[in-house]
């Protein structure tokens, strides 16, 4: 009986290991999955990260090119402007000569006609010490 109670000790001890083997080959197992696991989750977080990246990186691309399109925008109105600037400052001085012009021949045609009555005047300043003399003679 003895003989037989230390088989069956030696199979339950062999079915104990076999047990705990089996039990820390599955907590192995366990382990081995729950690291697979956090591996594909963070390769999934990188790759959400380098898709958000490359959006980030196309936005910005749209960003500079639009910057770029309205600082050449400005830079035409700029240079518009300037131009409009230039030529309203030509007209400007264009007008002002003609208006100086216009007044100094309007200023010569006063000085022609006041000299055309001074002559008329002294005529007629003659003619009449003319008459006043053979007036005189006359009475």
């Amino acid at each position: 009986h003895d003989y037989g109670s230390e088989e069956e000790e030696e199979e339950e001890e062999a079915n104990r290991a076999r047990e705990e083997e089996e039990d820390a080959m599955a907590r192995e197992e366990a382990k081995h999955q729950q690291r697979l696991a956090l591996l594909e989750h963070a390769a999934a977080l990188l790759e959400r990260r380098r898709a958000e990246a490359e959006a980030a990186e196309v936005r910005l691309e749209g960003t500079q090119q639009l910057r770029q399109e309205q600082g050449a925008a400005a830079a035409r109105a700029k240079a518009d402007a300037a131009s409009d600037f230039d030529a309203a400052s030509q007209r400007l001085v264009q007008e002002k000569a003609a208006h100086s012009e216009t007044r100094e021949a309007a200023e010569e045609r006063v000085a022609a006609l006041a000299g055309e009555g001074g002559v008329r005047a002294r005529a007629l300043a003659v003619e009449q010490r003319l008459l006043t003399a053979a007036t005189a003679r006359r009475d």
